[in-house]
């Protein structure tokens, strides 16, 4: 995000809670740009938007504007884990019903049953 951005991003905040925020200052555009430079300025502002949306009485902190960057792993991380914790806990005779059992459900998707 460019400093013209960040002023935008909070002249909307102004806009959004008047009796809550009311001032702008290089200060503020500054702290915010530092913090929010490198993030896209439409994920930005979809956090500004699910904020706004969620019906909060006050105005967001520079942490509620933060995206969240959802790290998804592959399936065979969580049958790594699996396996590892089959292999440490469950008995030596169910190890291998567990481990197929969780790979089905991986394949099929992790709420299907």
């Amino acid at each position: 995000m460019t400093k013209r951005e960040i002023f935008q991003l909070l002249g909307k905040i102004v806009l959004a809670y008047p009796m809550k925020c009311t001032e702008v200052s290089q200060q503020k555009v500054e702290l915010y740009y530092e913090t929010l430079q490198h993030y896209e300025k439409d994920c930005v502002e979809n956090m500004l938007k699910r904020y706004i949306a969620a019906d909060n009485k006050y105005p967001p902190n520079l942490s509620h504007l933060i995206p969240v960057m959802k790290r998804e792993q592959p399936a065979h991380v969580y049958t790594q884990k699996l396996y590892n914790w089959a292999t440490n806990a469950a008995q030596p005779e169910r190890r291998a019903t567990i481990i197929e059992a969780a790979r089905k459900r991986l394949k099929g998707g992790m709420y299907n049953d």
